[in-house]
């Protein structure tokens, strides 16, 4: 039994589930991400689920327990449950018959080792049981421990199958390898000599996972390891990666969150909105941070203008740009969000209307952003036009 297993994933809730099933006559387990993340003592995400019991099966002993089933990938396996409270992603075992490097037709299995064959690296191939037994169909559970990030039997079949496993790949150096822990050469080549294929994925799904690379603690190591093998360059046009250490030292520096799209806007000035298939919420973010980095603007005229989120990280990309630490960004922008402009129309109706109106009123704004938020509304009234 393993104790990390038993504290993080075993509750009162998994064990009546998987007691239902075990009634049932089908075997069941915790798998992938949420088995790996609490034997690394990481923070468990979302809870996935394999079983030997076909799709219309899981449906059945969920409508004969009470449990609620949602066909999230129905011909792929995979039913979503939610069980008192507690959201589960169960599939089937199974296994890829066809694949185009985008998508799968699969065909379902009762075999754990074919199961554990399919997935695409070997620290994302471990079953529990809800004893908080380690299963380890293909004795890979080393990888895990030295934090080895390897592709599952034959690298380049695995990146056939999907080939948005090549930025997988990388996604998972950034967020676990440790130190100069070394990379598959295997891995690294198959990625290497099918990037080509990379073109072939949607935006949608290039996009996001850049996002998670680029969210990682400190991805500068992954991200130069893409760019000396020419990944880089298909995925981000015209990345620059000379002010990435710059800004992950303020990043910790000023104890801020990390954002991608700080270091996206820092990176590069192409517009992804059509690459990554950005919303217009994160088009918009990272276009402006973009634009902005170029302007010596104080962080208080920022904040006013734009907000708390984008004038923290305009701070972040001007001390990296301007090789000064700029200090109380924090204190900064509080000041400029906090701040309200003293001058209302009403008090120039008397000298202004019309277009006027609105051209004095952005004149004196200016000044008074100009002036630090410092001047009062006795000080704006005495500006001529």
């Amino acid at each position: 039994m393993n104790d990390k297993i038993k504290k993080s994933l075993i509750n009162q809730t998994a064990k009546k589930l998987f007691k239902v099933f075990a009634e049932s006559g089908y075997d069941i387990y915790f798998v992938g991400g949420c088995v790996r993340d609490c034997l690394l003592s990481l923070p468990i995400k979302d809870i996935d689920l394999a079983t030997t019991a076909l799709p219309s099966e899981i449906i059945k002993v969920a409508k004969e327990n009470g449990v609620k089933a949602i066909k999230t990938g129905f011909q792929f396996g995979t039913i979503t449950l939610i069980y008192e409270k507690v959201q589960y992603q169960v599939t089937t075992f199974r296994k890829d018959v066809e694949t185009d490097g985008r998508r799968a037709i699969v065909t379902f299995s009762k075999s754990i080792t074919t199961d554990a064959s399919r997935r695409d690296l070997t620290i994302n191939a471990l079953y529990a049981d809800i004893d908080g037994t380690i299963v380890d169909p293909l004795n890979v559970i080393k990888d895990l421990k030295s934090r080895k990030i390897k592709f599952i039997g034959n690298p380049q079949q695995r990146i056939l199958e999907d080939h948005l496993r090549i930025l997988r790949f990388f996604r998972f150096l950034a967020w676990f390898r440790k130190g100069n822990t070394e990379i598959d050469p295997e891995s690294l080549k198959a990625c290497i000599s099918l990037k080509e294929k990379l073109i072939t994925l949607s935006g949608e799904r290039t996009g996001e996972e850049m996002k998670k690379i680029l969210s990682a603690p400190n991805p500068v190591k992954t991200l130069e390891l893409m760019a000396r093998t020419g990944i880089l360059q298909l995925v981000i046009p015209n990345a620059k990666l000379c002010q990435l250490h710059t800004l992950i030292k303020f990043e910790k520096q000023s104890k801020c969150p990390i954002k991608w799209t700080t270091r996206i806007a820092l990176m590069t000035n192409s517009k992804l909105k059509t690459i990554w298939k950005l919303s217009n919420v994160e088009h918009k973010l990272v276009t402006r941070l973009q634009k902005l980095k170029q302007s010596d603007d104080s962080i208080e005229k920022i904040a006013y203008l734009y907000g708390k989120d984008i004038s923290f990280q305009y701070g972040i990309i001007r001390s990296v740009i301007s090789k000064d630490n700029l200090k109380n960004i924090d204190t900064r922008v509080t000041l400029g969000v906090n701040s309200v402009f003293p001058v209302t129309a009403k008090d120039l109706t008397e000298n202004y209307q019309g277009p006027a109106l609105g051209k004095m009123l952005k004149k004196l704004q200016d000044i008074w952003i100009d002036s630090d938020f410092s001047l009062t509304k006795r000080d704006l009234l005495k500006i001529k036009p």
